[in-house]
C-alpha cells in the first residue's frame, strides 16, 4: 500500500520574494529557450535557474547546487520549521471551452516503490536521456526540486470533500503565474493529514506526469544507503481521480524528413481499416474529429489537404497492432497511430520514434495547423485526448503507452515547495 509522509520543505521567503508568481515556472521539460529567458526577465530568482540550469556540460549541475546553497544562506529560500502535508489547488481557464476550473490535491512525501510492487504504477514509456540528466541534477543538489503528479481512486469522494472543506481557510501561498493560473497552498497537520494517509492505504497511485523524475528518484535511492530516510521518499502531488480539474488535452504528431511521402497512397492504405472523410476547413476537421472521440480517429493534414480517418466498426485493433499487447493498450488512439500508421505504413521505426528522427510533437491545434503549412512538414496527425479511465486500465495492465500520450493541463508549478533530501 502507498505510504505518504509529512515533510518540512524549502520555500521562497515572502519577505525576500513578495511576488511568488514571478519565481514559479512550469516543469523543466516544457520550457523552451525563449520561455526560460522570459521567466528570468520577470525575476532573476526564478526556479528555472535550479530546474533547468544554464550551460551545456556537467558544470551546470554543480552551478545549480551552489545556487541552491546561496539562496538558503541569503534567506531567499527558507525551510519550514515543522512537518506537514500541503494542500495545493490550481484555478485555470480551460483552453478550449474557457470554463473556469479548479484542480484539488495535496503535496506529500511518498515512499518510493518499484513499479513491480504495484503500489505506484506508470502509464507512459520513458527515455534514457532525460533520466540521466535529472539524476545528475538530483545528485548535485540532493533535493527533489519538482513534484511528480499522481492520481488515486476516491470512490466515495471522501478525499474530495475533505480537500474542498480544508481549502476554505486562508492559504499559506497564493500566486498567479504568467499564464493566469492561480496556485494556492495550505498546511495540513494532525488528524486531517493522517486522514489523507489512510485514504491512500487502500488505493494505488497512478503517475500521470513526471515518469522520468520518478524513475530518477529510484536510481538515486539505489545509490544511497539507509532506510526510512528522506532519500526513500519523493515529493508528489496527489489528486483524487474524480476531481474535475484533471483535464487531459491531446498532443498532436508532426511527421517530417521521410525519404518519400504520398498522401493519396497513405489514404489508400488506410482505407482497408478506416473510414475516410475529406474536410475543407480546420474547424470542420476538428468538429468531425470530436464527433469520433469514442473511436480511434485522427485528423490528418498534409499541406492544404485534410481528412478525418476513423477505425471502421468491427475492425479489431489486434488485427493492425501487436496482438500480444493487452486490450487496454491495443485500443488506444496513440497505439494504433504509432504502430499501424507511423511504423507499418510510413516506416518510422520505434527507435526513430523514440529519438524523434522523423517526428515531433505540438500541444495545441493552432500550432498543429501552423506546422502543417510548413514546407518541411509532410503530415500532421491531430488527435483526441486520452481518457483518464484509459490511463488507469493501461497502468493496471503492467504495460505503458507511447510517449506523449497524455497532457494533463495545466502543468504543476515548480518552485512552490522544494523537498530537501537531507535531515
Amino acid at each position: 500500500m502507498p505510504s505518504i509522509k509529512a515533510f518540512a520543505p524549502l520555500r521562497y521567503n515572502p519577505s525576500e520574494i513578495p511576488d511568488l508568481g514571478a519565481v514559479i515556472a512550469p516543469p523543466y521539460d516544457v520550457i523552451s529557450d525563449d520561455r526560460r529567458r522570459q521567466l528570468l526577465e520577470r525575476d532573476p530568482h526564478n526556479i528555472i535557474r535550479l530546474i533547468l540550469p544554464e550551460g551545456t556540460d556537467d558544470a551546470r549541475y554543480a552551478g545549480a547546487a551552489a545556487l541552491l546553497d546561496e539562496w538558503q544562506r541569503s534567506g531567499v529560500l527558507v525551510r519550514e520549521s515543522g512537518e506537514s502535508l500541503y494542500l495545493y489547488t490550481q484555478a485555470f481557464d480551460h483552453p478550449v471551452t474557457g470554463e473556469r476550473i479548479t484542480r484539488h490535491g495535496f503535496l506529500a512525501r511518498v515512499r518510493l516503490s518499484p513499479f513491480s510492487d504495484g503500489e505506484i504504477l506508470p502509464h507512459e514509456r520513458t527515455l534514457s536521456g532525460p533520466k540521466a540528466d535529472r539524476l545528475k541534477l538530483m545528485q548535485a543538489t540532493n533535493a527533489n526540486l519538482e513534484p511528480i503528479f499522481g492520481v488515486y481512486r476516491d470512490p466515495s469522494n471522501v478525499s474530495a470533500r475533505r480537500l474542498e472543506e480544508l481549502t476554505q481557510q486562508p492559504p499559506l501561498i497564493d500566486a498567479t503565474d504568467a499564464d493566469g493560473v492561480q496556485h494556492r497552498v495550505w498546511r495540513v497537520t494532525g488528524a486531517d493529514a493522517e486522514a489523507f494517509a489512510q485514504d491512500l492505504r487502500s488505493s494505488t497511485i497512478f503517475i500521470v506526469d513526471g515518469h522520468h523524475r520518478y524513475e530518477t528518484a529510484l536510481n538515486y535511492r539505489g545509490q544511497s544507503n539507509g532506510a526510512d530516510r528522506p532519500v526513500d521518499s519523493i515529493m508528489m502531488f496527489l489528486a483524487p481521480m474524480g476531481d474535475p480539474g484533471l483535464v487531459i488535452l491531446p498532443t498532436h504528431r508532426v511527421v517530417h524528413s521521410l525519404a518519400s511521402f504520398d498522401f493519396d497512397a497513405l489514404l489508400e492504405r488506410l482505407g482497408e481499416h478506416f473510414t475516410i472523410t475529406d474536410v475543407t476547413s480546420d474547424d470542420a476537421g476538428l468538429a468531425m474529429l470530436d464527433e469520433h472521440r469514442s473511436t480511434p480517429s485522427y485528423l490528418l493534414v498534409a499541406g492544404p489537404r485534410m481528412a478525418v480517418v476513423s477505425l471502421k466498426p468491427g475492425t479489431e485493433p489486434s488485427s493492425i497492432v501487436d496482438a500480444s499487447l493487452p486490450e487496454s493498450v491495443q485500443e488506444l488512439d496513440v497505439t494504433i497511430l504509432h504502430e499501424h500508421i507511423l511504423e507499418h505504413i510510413l516506416g518510422i521505426s520505434k527507435e526513430a520514434q523514440a529519438s524523434q528522427t522523423n517526428l515531433r510533437y505540438v500541444k495545441s491545434a493552432e500550432d498543429a495547423f501552423a506546422e502543417a503549412r510548413r514546407p518541411d512538414v509532410q503530415l500532421v496527425a491531430l488527435m483526441n485526448a486520452t481518457r483518464l479511465e484509459q490511463v488507469e486500465r493501461v497502468a493496471q495492465s503492467g504495460h505503458v503507452m507511447p510517449q506523449k500520450s497524455t497532457y494533463f493541463y495545466p502543468k504543476l508549478a515548480s518552485g512552490l515547495l522544494i523537498n530537501p533530501l537531507w535531515e
